[in-house]
């Protein structure tokens, strides 16, 4: 729980009927921002904005309110519909991609995109949007929870609705219709279109309190493998324009297009113990690319990562002898020195050579993401790498914040910080490229291949 609004959410949690009534309590592990359950004989949710922006509590509902929501440190969140009923429970990630031109003026003293986007979800806006509606990493085939028909669009619709999943799907009301304020349509007959879906009753956003990424990063994507259920898209038209399921998330092309960088961090988290190892990658990692699947994508670099997002049906992004993405002491990544990575039979979308870090998008029996498993004890002394993450930096990486100009190639940038050793020490591990936290260099294989005078 987050330091300085530990009494007040644990006050809510202890009025409120909400859990206690329904049987249904809420999972430990969270930070909790809302809990709506719509009681249909009452009205939960207050009806104007002013009552919720700075936080309210009734029998069946609450919202922590603009101060505690600021006072958290949030790079994404969890957006939740569960049933009073049974207690079931269906989750899909939300990050700042999921954030338009926001136009609501209510969430304005929100400190973040993404927070002005979960103030929009819990029913602040008298007017205005603060959700990319037509953006589909927040909404996409597969959240069929969240909507009856596949329109991947969540949105206003009307002036006494909050937002709407298109295609008659979830909805909230902040004035209630009847005291009908949160479910699926009630305009429309489900019996066809959502059959058994009508006892969905409760809206909650959450944080988790696992590894929580750290800040001034934009994420591109968050891929974590729980190894009970199937996390990422089996196919590659389930990845492309984005999608987000309760454990991973990917921008998608559209916004991955949008954003501006010459370099990234590929990077493996251990959900056991939240370490986590980064290495930079840029556009010198980039083979030939003859993954068609990533040709919509605007860079060499952004092509390489829909790559290593797993978007490749066949073919290679990865310049697979490039060791300025792997090379020896890249030991988080392999559990062999090769040196290598690039995809490796038809159910790998990529391996690092040496047992290492494999990413399968047909899962084997939910193995999606980790030390390869046919591998046995290999790697039995390096953390239990879990969860796949690739960032960029929202500023540059350089204390005096001197961006380099991306007109040009890079073959290297040494940053030397006084208090760590940024550049090998050993010809070798320098000849065949390497990437540190303040220093990079490309390689003797890549700038071979580069064509200057």
């Amino acid at each position: 729980m987050a330091q300085g609004f530990g009494r007040f959410l644990f006050l809510c949690l202890c009025i409120h009927g909400a859990a206690a009534e329904s049987g249904c309590s809420l999972d430990e592990g969270y930070d909790y921002i809302l809990d709506y359950r719509d009681d249909r004989a009452t009205n939960d949710i207050p009806d104007e904005s002013e009552a919720i922006k700075y936080g309210f509590s009734t029998e069946n509902a609450y919202y922590i309110g603009e101060e505690a929501l600021n006072r958290m440190e949030l790079v994404d969140a969890e957006l939740c519909v569960a049933s009073s009923q049974d207690c079931s429970m269906h989750c899909m990630s939300i990050v700042e991609a999921n954030v338009g031109i926001c136009t609501c003026s209510q969430t304005k003293g929100l400190n973040t995109p993404l927070k002005g986007m979960i103030g929009a979800l819990a029913g602040l806006c008298d007017g205005g949007e603060c959700i990319d509606w037509d953006n589909p990493a927040i909404m996409s085939d597969s959240d069929l929870f969240f909507q009856c028909e596949s329109w991947n669009k969540i949105s206003r619709y009307g002036d006494d609705v909050q937002w709407h999943a298109w295609g008659w799907g979830l909805t909230l009301f902040r004035a209630s219709r009847g005291e009908w304020e949160f479910g699926y349509h009630p305009d429309r007959d489900l019996s066809n279109l959502c059959p058994d879906r009508s006892h969905y009753d409760r809206l909650v956003i959450r944080k988790p309190l696992g590894c929580n990424l750290e800040k001034g990063y934009d994420y591109i994507l968050d891929y974590f493998d729980n190894k009970t259920s199937n996390d990422i898209p089996d196919d590659s038209g389930g990845i492309r324009w984005g999608f987000s399921t309760e454990n991973a998330y990917y921008v998608g092309e559209e916004a991955l297009n949008a954003m501006n960088f010459s370099s990234a961090e590929l990077c493996a988290v251990s959900s056991s113990d939240c370490s986590m190892h980064c290495q930079e990658i840029t556009e010198a990692n980039l083979g030939h690319c003859s993954c068609s699947e990533a040709s919509g994508l605007n860079t060499p670099l952004k092509r390489l990562i829909g790559a290593l997002a797993g978007l490749c049906d066949g073919d290679e992004c990865i310049d697979d002898e490039g060791p300025a993405i792997m090379n020896g002491s890249d030991q988080h990544f392999q559990c062999h020195e090769y040196g290598h990575m690039s995809r490796w039979g038809e159910d790998v979308q990529w391996h690092a050579w040496g047992c290492g870090l494999t990413l399968f998008r047909e899962s084997r029996a939910f193995w999606e993401f980790g030390y390869h498993p046919d591998c046995g004890g290999d790697c039995a002394d390096r953390p239990a790498y879990d969860r796949l993450v690739i960032r960029t930096s929202k500023t540059p990486v350089k204390e005096e914040k001197c961006p380099l100009n991306e007109r040009f190639s890079y073959i290297l940038d040494y940053q030397d910080d006084r208090q760590s050793d940024d550049i090998p020490d050993e010809v070798w591990d320098i000849k065949h490229g390497f990437a540190t936290g303040n220093a990079f260099y490309i390689g003797e294989e890549a700038l071979n291949a580069m064509n200057f005078s």
